[in-house]
């Protein structure tokens, strides 16, 4: 019986602690967020220190986004914040349909430039 009612609750926490995400990432989930930033993200934003300045390039203003550091001094910003603007729809910028795993690492990306600034 003791076994048994181990496997229950065995069975049932671990899809719960499978789907929760930390709130720190590794350095492998920060790379992997700024790749994917610089891939889809850059056209509009500055995602780092060094990118060029292409955002500006031929685009009317509303479509520059604030820069990813510019993000990351907001003291409102937290993982839950970003992944409500990760899941929202916000004109002018474009609905990227990133697989979850992306977004987590684009949010930890911009969560590590917090630690910078």
């Amino acid at each position: 019986m003791k076994q048994r009612s181990s496997l229950f609750i065995l069975a049932f926490c671990l899809p719960l602690f499978a789907c929760m995400t930390p709130d720190r990432a590794d350095s492998n989930s920060v790379g992997r967020g700024r790749a994917v930033a610089q891939q889809w993200c850059s056209g509009c934003h500055e995602v780092a220190r060094d990118q060029l300045d292409q955002a500006a390039q031929g685009k009317p203003s509303w479509a520059h986004g604030p820069s990813f550091m510019e993000i990351a001094e907001n003291p409102k910003v937290d993982r839950d914040y970003l992944r409500g603007l990760a899941s929202e729809f916000y004109f002018p910028m474009p609905a990227f349909h990133l697989q979850r795993r992306d977004q987590e690492d684009v949010i930890s990306y911009i969560l590590s430039l917090k630690a910078r600034l």
